[in-house]
């Protein structure tokens, strides 16, 4: 099927001043007034717009509930013009998050059919669903309702990308017949459980959730799971992925602090076909980053390594030890590691230096030295500049001390 494009993105942004977000209302207001431009630009567009069909359709602004109304002509047009890729992004422009009161809500009334008085989620006779191959909702408060309904409706969907929906409570991604290759939910922070049951699902991207069901998804390679506020995530996760972590060849981790880590990493099983792994860690004082290295030492033949150190107070950078006399292993195969949020801290140097030491085949390091916001904190700019400053003094007196082989192409950013 051929169809046009329709892309209506827009590069407006709210500055921020040395304090932080300040000058709120007039802020406000331009927002506000940014908004109506954006309906009115958006509407001019689609009343020109001749085309029987659409491959492509794209709305990404800061648009809430108040703006409920254009929305659902944009998606009554672009269901209607069977669209096949389809993007709804709503997210914030600034910092200051969005109340879920304040959050544009997917209006079902689109997917409803009157029957004996009652509405039902089927498609209603003027709208086909049918060419929608993927689906994009960020800042859009659906239901596990809505979501199974386009599951059911959608044979060729294979891409399904939902962020911050507060309504999702539970979920079933199931159905023999799913062409379903790529789920994404992040920060659904309502959801308790989910299962999925998918042929040929391929990726897998989850919040934390409470129950997780994982059946029928021998196509399954790629999976990132986010482990935060769960009291034992190690348990829970390594249930969840039993039978299928074997045949994993990309894993991301998010992981909070906890006394508990190094038993729930010691006890991974091995991972032989896993060639790429993500750690995204928030980290306190007085612990060091080798305890992160028996999940290496789970993946024999992991060939890229990305660490991302979070810290949920700045004080606490430099506060971090080393641990001594840490256990060598050799790692063979890695060839890439990517360091984000490196502070100069001891234990940041001591854990470039295991890489460097135990990784014979690394081919590139990358050291970014900016400074990793922990998601929810706010944080003012001229704070994050000052950080950023002292965490490069320190990196540029630590640094000279690395010796980093010539052969191994070395990015500092």
């Amino acid at each position: 099927m051929g169809g046009k494009r329709l892309r209506h993105d827009s590069d407006f942004q709210l500055k921020k001043n040395k304090r932080g977000y300040g000058m709120k209302n007039r802020q406000k207001n331009l927002l506000d007034e940014e908004r109506r431009k954006y309906v009115e630009w958006v509407n001019s567009v689609l009343k020109s717009h001749k085309a029987a069909t659409l491959k492509e359709y794209r709305i990404s602004f800061d648009l809430c509930r108040s703006t409920g109304e254009p929305v659902y002509r944009w998606l009554e047009f672009a269901f209607s013009r069977r669209v096949q890729i389809l993007e709804l992004d709503l997210s914030p422009t600034i910092m200051n998050w969005r109340p879920w009161s304040k959050t544009y809500a997917f209006p079902e009334e689109l997917l409803t059919r009157t029957s004996g008085g009652a509405s039902i989620l089927e498609p209603a006779s003027c709208i086909d669903f049918k060419s929608l191959k993927a689906l994009s909702m960020r800042f859009v408060n659906v239901s596990g309702e809505a979501i199974e309904f386009f599951l059911r409706t959608c044979p060729f969907l294979e891409k399904l990308v939902v962020h911050n929906a507060s309504e999702l409570s539970n979920l079933e991604v199931c159905g023999s017949s799913l062409a379903l290759k790529h789920l994404e939910l992040q920060s659904c922070h309502n959801l308790t459980s989910i299962k999925v049951s998918a042929p040929n699902l391929t990726s897998l991207t989850l919040p934390n959730v409470k129950g997780l069901l994982l059946e029928n998804v021998p196509m399954l390679v790629e999976v990132s799971v986010s482990c935060v506020c769960t009291v034992d995530p190690g348990e829970k996760l390594l249930v969840a992925l039993s039978g299928r972590i074997f045949q994993l060849e990309s894993l991301s981790l998010v992981l909070p602090f906890y006394p508990e880590a190094g038993d729930f990493l010691s006890m991974f099983p091995q991972l032989p076909k896993l060639k790429k792994l993500v750690i995204n860690y928030t980290v306190k004082d007085k612990e060091s980053f080798i305890g992160l290295t028996p999940l290496m030492w789970a993946c024999p033949n992991l060939q890229e390594f990305v660490f991302e150190s979070i810290c949920d107070e700045p004080s606490r950078l430099l506060r971090r030890k080393v641990k001594k006399n840490p256990l060598k292993v050799a790692h063979e195969h890695l060839k890439v590691f990517k360091f984000l949020g490196y502070c100069g801290s001891s234990s940041d140097l001591e854990f470039v230096r295991y890489i460097l030491e135990n990784c014979i085949a690394l081919e590139k390091l990358i050291i970014d030295t900016h400074f990793q916001v922990k998601m929810g904190r706010a944080i003012h700019c001229q704070e994050l500049l000052d950080i950023d400053q002292s965490t490069r003094t320190n990196v540029d007196l630590q640094l000279p001390l690395v010796v980093v082989p010539k052969h191994i192409d070395f990015v500092l950013l």
